[in-house]
C-alpha cells in the first residue's frame, strides 16, 4: 500500500474550481495499410470512425507501436537500402528516424526501455535499449530467427522463434536469461499480444489463421476465433477488447474489433478495399493513467467541496444532499457502500473529519481524509479491484492506515 501526503492549503483552492475529471481514454488503433499509394501507417477509432493517414512518403511502413503514455507512435520503415524504426506524433507530425538498422520496436511498460529486432550477418535477434535508443544490448544469440518482441511485464519479454523447427512463442527475462517456451503443437504460432498473464496469438495451420488465447499460469488454451475465417495479427487491449485482421479471398483484409470473451461477429472497422495489418491499441499503461487521473481528480474535487462546506458551516458533518447541491457533477454514497466507479464517491463525514474513497477503472482505490487536527492525508490501495475495501468507512478505519 502506498501512502501519499497531501498539503491541503496547496491544492484545495485550485481544485475547488475544477469540474469532474472526464474519462478520456486513449483508444485509437494504429495500423499499417497497403493501398494504391503504398504501405503506410493509419489510425482509426474502435467504432470505425476517424480514419486518418499518419505517415507518407517513400518506403514501406509497418509494425506501429504506441509509447507508454500514447504521446508518440513508432513504426518500421523499409526502403531499398535500409530498415529503420521511425517515430512520430500521434497526428503524424514530426516523423524522423528513432533507431537505425532496427524493426518491430515495442516499449517496456514503464517506458524506460524498448525492445526491437536487429539483423546482423543475416541473423534476426532481439535487442533492448534505453527509451532514447542508447545502451543497446543483444539478448538472443541463437542461430534461429528471433522476431516479434512483446514486453507485457517490466521484467519479462515474449518473442517468436523458429529454433524448434517451427514458429513458437517464447518468454525470457528482459536481460535475456530464463528462456521458456510458451506454445507447442503441430502449427505455427506468431504475433503474440497480452498482459503477462493472458497471451493471445495467431495460430497458422497452413490453410488459415486462428486467434488463440493462452492463460499462462496454467497453460490452458482456448481458440477464440477459429473455423474457416483467416484471422491474424491480434492485439489485446487493457480491458479485454481485441482487434485483429481478417484476410479475405482476394488478398485484401479488414480490421475487426470485438471482446475477447464475447460472441458474435464483432465490429468491422475497415471495408476490405485495402490490405490492413498489424493493428495496435494505445497501451494499457496509458489507459491506466487516464483512469487513475479521473478517479483521483473526482475524489479531490469532492474533498474540496467538503472543505468548502466545513468552512461555511463549521463542521464536516455534511449530508449527501449538501454534497449533491454543492457539487452536482459527482455521485455520493454513504460509508456502507463501496465506490465502484470513478464518479461514485463513498463518504463518511462527522463533525471533525471527512473521509472518502473512489475506485478507478484500473482497479486502484483512492482514499482521502480531511481532519481538523491532523490536516489532510491521502493514499491508494491496489487490492480493491472488486470494489471492496473502497469506502469512506475504510478510509477512516483500520482497513486503511494513514502515514
Amino acid at each position: 500500500m502506498l501512502l501519499v501526503a497531501v498539503v491541503v492549503t496547496a491544492i484545495m483552492p485550485a481544485i475547488a474550481a475544477q469540474a469532474a475529471v472526464p474519462l478520456g481514454l486513449p483508444r485509437t488503433i494504429a495500423f499499417s495499410r497497403t493501398n494504391g499509394t503504398g504501405t503506410h501507417i493509419f489510425s482509426i477509432e474502435p467504432d470505425g470512425t476517424e480514419l486518418t493517414q499518419l505517415a507518407s512518403g517513400p518506403g514501406v511502413d509497418s509494425k506501429p507501436a504506441w509509447n507508454v503514455d500514447a504521446s508518440a507512435i513508432t513504426f518500421t520503415r523499409r526502403s531499398a537500402s535500409t530498415t529503420d524504426v521511425w517515430i512520430m506524433n500521434p497526428d503524424g507530425s514530426d516523423p524522423h528516424v528513432f533507431l537505425p538498422n532496427a524493426s518491430s520496436l515495442v516499449w517496456s511498460p514503464s517506458g524506460e526501455g524498448v525492445a526491437f529486432v536487429r539483423i546482423r550477418n543475416g541473423n534476426h535477434d532481439i535487442w533492448t535499449a534505453g527509451a532514447d535508443g542508447t545502451h543497446r544490448i543483444r539478448l538472443t544469440t541463437d542461430g534461429a530467427r528471433d522476431v516479434q518482441p512483446v514486453w507485457p511485464l517490466e521484467g519479462r519479454l515474449w518473442f517468436v522463434s523458429d529454433r524448434s523447427g517451427r514458429d513458437r512463442i517464447y518468454s525470457m527475462k528482459s536481460d535475456g536469461t530464463g528462456l521458456v517456451r510458451l506454445t507447442s503443437g503441430p502449427r505455427e504460432q506468431r504475433q503474440p499480444s497480452g498482459n503477462g498473464v493472458e497471451l493471445v496469438y495467431e495460430q497458422d495451420d497452413g490453410n488459415d489463421g486462428d486467434i488463440v488465447r493462452l492463460w499462462t499460469p496454467t497453460r490452458s488454451v482456448t481458440v477464440k476465433r477459429g473455423g474457416p475465417a483467416d484471422d491474424r495479427d491480434p492485439d489485446l487491449a487493457f480491458d479485454g477488447e481485441l482487434v485483429f485482421r481478417r484476410r479475405l479471398a482476394d488478398g485484401s483484409s479488414r480490421l475487426i474489433h470485438r471482446w475477447i470473451g464475447g460472441s458474435g461477429p464483432g465490429t468491422v472497422l475497415s471495408d476490405g478495399s485495402a490490405l490492413d495489418r498489424s493493428p495496435a491499441w494505445a497501451p494499457a499503461s496509458a489507459w491506466e493513467r487516464a483512469q487513475d487521473d479521473q478517479a483521483k481528480g473526482n475524489l479531490l474535487e469532492a474533498a474540496a467541496t467538503a472543505q468548502e462546506i466545513r468552512d461555511d458551516t463549521g463542521s464536516f458533518d455534511a449530508g449527501v444532499m449538501e454534497m449533491y447541491s454543492a457539487n452536482p457533477t459527482l455521485n455520493y454514497v454513504t460509508e456502507i457502500g463501496d465506490s465502484d466507479q470513478p464518479e461514485l464517491i463513498s463518504i463518511l463525514p462527522d463533525g471533525t473529519s471527512w473521509s472518502a474513497a473512489a475506485l478507478s477503472d484500473s482497479g486502484t482505490c483512492y482514499y482521502i481524509r480531511l481532519d481538523d487536527i491532523v490536516g489532510t492525508t491521502s493514499g491508494m490501495d491496489f487490492s480493491a479491484s472488486a470494489a471492496t475495501n473502497c469506502s469512506g468507512a475504510d478510509a477512516a478505519t483500520g482497513a486503511y492506515s494513514y502515514g
